[in-house]
């Protein structure tokens, strides 16, 4: 039989295994009217704790003497069911933060007062198994302190089992959120980048970000080993790999952290899977008719030997650019500009047949090669009429010349389309 050694109220006391291990002893009553010495009736133990820390249990024997039994039991419930539903491991922590924040949050509670939750939409974004866990913590708390917490302590709960599980502090999870969630703006800026947050390949780059979120707060990098992979990498998924750097000249701007080869490579795998089945979409770059791309009258475009894409009927004499991106190709004679967007869609433009041979004449550039671009930025200017005039042909094809790269092209279907309107949607392989 387990025997009393310390009382710290009527319903805790401290005892000790037959090994000698010091342990925390709870149960409604189970040191009334009891001494050191006396014996604790094993029908009225409710929960022993055997920490692995003595700080830990120091710490935990404060609290048991401070708040209510109930509320530990609470704690220990909602801990209970993310290790079995989750099969969560957690740091002896969780049994003292929990306990405490769940006896505020109760008392705030009961005195009307209601705390605002500023990550609770990161949290419920990138921790979603934690999130869950708070949720229920809120019935579990509802049945058995018969109060209903605010929707934002689910999230509080949350990140408690966060920290529990990475073993860091509060601060340093709420700066971890914040990294993870810069990150992401970065990626979602990048135009035509569309993430399915649903998806197990964006699980596993949440839980890349986290662990990457931490080493950045550590100022740790991985063991820079990986230039064979990284060459690799860099050759197979040139389109990903300008976003990593990016991200990476972000990081070292913001937090002086230099993301080494190790880490860009794992990034850009982590970003190709999420972006595996992205669509990326191609507006037009100038108003007219749409034109089946095979009804062109030129085969290198007709049979697609440029790429899968449409042509257009101008309407007007202006070229504007169909996505973000860089000048990479430009004729001296102004006809064809093509254009390398920030997702790694290779778009040309071609005003007209033959037009090559005008020499340049009546074409107005207003960019030069290399030039970095915006998504409806004017490009080039063109005598529609002149042009016509000289027995031209001005039907422009737009073309995804890096067709292989991707799973597959669509073309919009209509005919008439205005500068800006989505006329390719590509999808990624």
């Amino acid at each position: 039989m387990m025997r009393i050694e310390k009382i710290l109220n009527n319903n805790v006391a401290v005892s000790r295994t037959d090994d000698g291990k010091e342990i925390i002893v709870m149960g409604r009553g189970l040191a009334f009217r009891r001494r050191i010495g006396d014996g604790i009736p094993e029908n009225l133990v409710e929960k022993v704790f055997s920490l692995q820390s003595s700080e830990t249990t120091e710490k935990l024997q404060k609290l048991a003497s401070e708040i209510p039994l109930e509320h530990i039991l609470i704690a220990e419930e909602i801990i209970a069911y993310a290790e079995k539903t989750y099969c969560k491991k957690l740091y002896d922590g969780i049994h003292i933060s929990l306990a405490d924040h769940i006896s505020t949050a109760i008392d705030r509670q009961h005195k009307e007062i209601s705390l605002k939750n500023p990550l609770r939409w990161d949290i419920k974004r990138f921790y979603p198994e934690e999130n869950a866990i708070g949720v229920q913590a809120l019935d579990i708390i509802q049945k058995k302190a018969g109060i209903r917490l605010d929707d934002d302590e689910a999230a509080f709960i949350a990140m408690h089992f966060v920290n529990a599980e990475m073993n860091q502090n509060m601060s340093q999870i709420v700066s971890m959120t914040r990294i993870m969630n810069e990150i992401l703006e970065i990626i979602k800026q990048e135009p035509g980048i569309e993430m399915d947050e649903n998806s197990i390949n964006y699980f596993r780059f949440i839980t890349h970000l986290k662990f990457f979120a931490q080493r950045i707060l550590e100022a740790k990098t991985k063991d820079d080993d990986a230039r064979d992979l990284y060459d690799l990498v860099k050759q197979k998924y040139s389109r990903v790999l300008p976003l990593t750097e990016k991200v990476a000249s972000y990081l070292l701007e913001r937090y002086t952290y230099i993301m080494d080869l190790s880490e860009k490579t794992y990034f850009t795998l982590h970003l190709q899977r999420i972006m595996k089945h992205t669509t990326i979409c191609i507006a037009s770059p100038l108003d007219g008719t749409l034109v089946p791309i095979t009804e062109v009258k030129d085969e290198a475009f007709s049979k697609k030997m440029m790429g899968e894409g449409v042509a257009i009927l101008p309407d007007t004499g202006k070229v504007f650019a169909p996505a973000d991106g860089e000048v990479d190709t430009f004729c001296d004679t102004f006809h064809a500009v093509g254009i390398h967007t920030g997702t790694g869609v290779d778009v040309l433009i071609h005003i007209g047949r033959d037009t090559v041979k005008l020499g340049g004449k009546y074409f107005t550039p207003h960019i030069k090669e290399g030039d970095k671009v915006k998504k409806g930025q004017l490009l080039i200017e063109f005598d529609m009429k002149a042009i016509k005039e000289a027995g031209y042909d001005i039907t422009t094809p737009v073309t995804v010349v890096n067709t292989a790269e991707f799973s597959a092209v669509y073309i919009s279907q209509g005919s008439k389309v205005h500068t800006g309107d989505t006329i390719l949607t590509v999808e990624g392989k």
